[in-house]
């Protein structure tokens, strides 16, 4: 029947998904209740563990992940390098998000309604880039078994559990 793919046995994003989530809900209940301080704290408390979630994720992709990727099977260099520019537009798009939540746009005399019109656009930007990010991640990943030696595979499988 042969071995699971590399993602679903080693790479899970279930944390980093769930962060999405909760700030893709806090960003829905500002939407709902856009002068609740309640909510604009919780969405700041959870822009912040994601921003500093991913870089810490990322970090660890490009320092171990996609040299180990790059040295074994040198074609995927425009694949990993692609999923650093990703890595560095989510995290961008997070830092954004969470200044637009702070005071000092409000400080520069723009309203806090664009303000949160920035947060619910740039939100579902990263969304997009978010998932774009996945995606080309677990093919990277899918693809990776069927191009890598067993002993490789090996390694490679106990690296993405350090990750």
């Amino acid at each position: 029947m042969g071995e699971p793919p590399v993602e679903d046995v080693t790479h899970d994003h279930g944390h980093l998904t769930r962060l999405v989530f909760e700030v893709r809900d806090l960003t829905q209940a500002l939407r709902e209740t856009p002068r609740d301080p309640e909510v604009r704290t919780a969405l700041a408390d959870a822009l912040d563990a994601l921003q500093d979630d991913l870089a810490t994720h990322f970090a660890k992709e490009e320092e171990g992940l996609f040299p180990f990727v790059v040295a074994r099977v040198p074609t995927f260099a425009p694949r990993t390098e692609k999923l650093a520019s990703l890595h560095d537009a989510l995290c961008g798009a997070i830092s954004r998000l969470a200044r637009s939540l702070g005071d000092e746009s409000v400080e520069l005399g723009v309203s806090a309604e664009k303000d949160d019109r920035l947060i619910f656009a740039g939100f579902e930007r990263f969304q997009v880039a978010y998932a774009e990010h996945a995606h080309e991640e677990r093919e990277l990943l899918e693809e990776l078994p069927r191009r890598l030696n067993k002993d490789d595979l090996a390694a490679l499988r106990a690296l993405l559990a350090e990750l």
